[in-house]
């Protein structure tokens, strides 16, 4: 004794039923195609720079600064200095850090 908008409800439920079971089903058909995937290591080797310092000279700190890094060194002979790397590891510039006059 179902009305015929109950009919056309049930039919409605059950359709969107039908449709989750397979929207699901899809997706994870497709995760487990694609998500799970290792990423491929690059053929190309990452460079290495080589940066010589001072006698005694060594790293007090390091920041990133766009594209590359910025390394404060410190050593005796030469006192407190400021390397300017790239993304390549090649030196971009060095600055040479000198107390300030009347300190």
């Amino acid at each position: 004794m179902d009305t015929p908008g109950m009919k056309v409800l049930k039919a409605a439920v059950i359709f969107m039923g039908v449709l989750l079971v397979v929207g699901t089903t899809l997706l994870i058909m497709r995760v487990q195609e694609k998500g799970f995937a290792t990423p491929k290591k690059s053929e190309k080797p990452m460079p290495v720079g080589q940066i010589t310092l001072a006698p005694q000279g060594r790293v007090e700190s390091m920041a990133p600064m766009g594209e590359g890094v910025a390394m404060l060194v410190n050593s005796p002979q030469a006192g407190q200095e400021l390397i300017l790397l790239d993304s390549q590891g090649e030196v971009v510039r060095r600055l040479a850090l000198s107390p300030a006059a009347g300190r």
